[in-house]
């Protein structure tokens, strides 16, 4: 997908400024776990000085989640559209995609040379997001990248792929290994994006931010070409980064020091992987979205923090989540819809079950990010499990 220097010239520039953080860098290709913390994780540890030095995002400042939060939404709207969200010291330059259907998004440009790259996810009513012309190709990505086995989540699905073997839930994982390459890729469409803006603008400091299948995609690239990565809500990308050979297969161990967070809540089932089974809204929807781990590290908001804070009571809280959503557009009301249960899905989470309104992203904005004045703690998912009724084979 080509994108002409004239498509990426600013539209203007005023007085900027954009925290950030330098930590080092290695290809994850390596396999290697070497040192990528700030300095105030560095205790202990011995600093690989053959790494590069790569400017970071500052990931626990409010500010800067919230900026690229809006700008993963922005990557939903057509250009000059009335829905656009205003970010504070940053402006756009041009999109891509927008006269196809296929993956989408913008490029955004600060003061300072940096650029941000924000995929478009999924574009589905279902989860709130409007419809729109690459719906049937975003949702054949995504049972593609985020289901057990090619989509097949059930006995009445079809597979997309030849790997499922004929006993009931068994994937042959030689042959989901090779499915990874497989004709309209947005993955290949997202490198084609990545490497065409760095040839365009080789000097630049470029980063990746996306929502839902573009956070997935935006940590993908990243992966690939090492480069930060802000991802909100998306279903887990790890299994697939190990099936393209980007991360080492099980069980060796995952680096720990990725630059790529994952920004999520405890009452989004899509974030959560539990947006699946029979009644699901997923399920419901068509969407084999059954993969829960991510790479690099995730940074879980919890809805019950924000309950407490706002001193509301569950009534209160569910009324809340029900007027932001109207604003915002609303979600679908399924219900017999079933997105996972409380505290044994998900620990911590007393009070606010699961539900798809938690996956929209402007949605996540207002609960969240809005009055954040900190942000939680970005760690590794560490044993982290999915796919526990599959049987893989060789």
């Amino acid at each position: 997908m080509d994108v002409t220097d004239d498509e990426l010239r600013i539209a203007g520039v005023g007085d900027l400024y954009y925290p950030v953080r330098k930590m080092e860098m290695v290809t994850p290709r390596s396999y290697q776990l070497k040192l990528e913390q700030p300095l105030d994780m560095q205790a202990g540890l011995d600093v690989d000085q053959s790494a590069p030095t790569i400017v970071v995002p500052d990931y626990a400042d409010p500010g800067t989640v919230l900026s690229f939060a809006k700008m993963t939404s922005n990557s939903y709207l057509p250009p000059n559209n009335t829905n656009w969200l205003d970010i504070d010291k940053w402006n756009l330059t041009i999109g891509f995609g927008w006269d196809k259907d296929g993956l989408r998004g913008y490029v955004f440009e600060d003061e300072n040379d940096n650029l941000v790259l924000a995929y478009k996810g999924t574009s589905t009513a279902l989860f709130g997001i409007g419809g729109g012309g690459t719906t049937k190709r975003d949702k054949y990505n995504d049972n593609m990248m985020f289901s057990c086995c090619c989509g097949k989540c059930g006995p009445t699905w079809r597979a997309l792929c030849d790997c499922v073997a004929p006993v009931a839930n068994t994937c042959n994982q030689t042959c989901l290994t090779s499915a990874a390459h497989y004709n309209d890729s947005y993955y290949e469409l997202a490198q084609d994006i990545y490497l065409e803006t760095k040839k365009l603008r080789p000097t630049s400091t470029l980063w990746l931010a996306g929502h839902s299948l573009g956070g997935a995609l935006a940590s993908l690239i990243g992966l690939t070409n090492s480069v930060p990565v802000f991802a909100f809500e998306s279903p887990g990308e790890l299994s697939f980064a190990r099936r393209l050979g980007l991360l080492p297969p099980p069980p060796e161990p995952l680096p720990q020091d990725l630059p790529i967070y994952h920004f999520g809540n405890l009452g989004d089932p899509v974030f959560m992987g539990a947006c699946n089974g029979a009644l699901s809204i997923c399920w419901l929807g068509g969407y084999a979205l059954e993969r829960g781990c991510h790479a690099g590290r995730t940074c879980m908001y919890d809805p019950d923090d924000v309950r407490i804070r706002k001193g509301m009571d569950q009534v209160q809280m569910a009324n809340w989540i029900n007027k932001v959503d109207d604003l915002n557009g609303g979600s679908p009301v399924v219900p017999m819809s079933m997105d996972g249960t409380l505290a044994q899905a998900t620990p911590g989470n007393k009070s606010v079950p699961m539900n798809i309104r938690y996956h929209q992203i402007n949605n996540v904005i207002k609960l969240f990010l809005e009055e954040a004045e900190s942000v939680p703690t970005c760690v590794p998912e560490y044993n982290c499990t999915e796919c526990s009724l599959w049987n893989f084979i060789e």
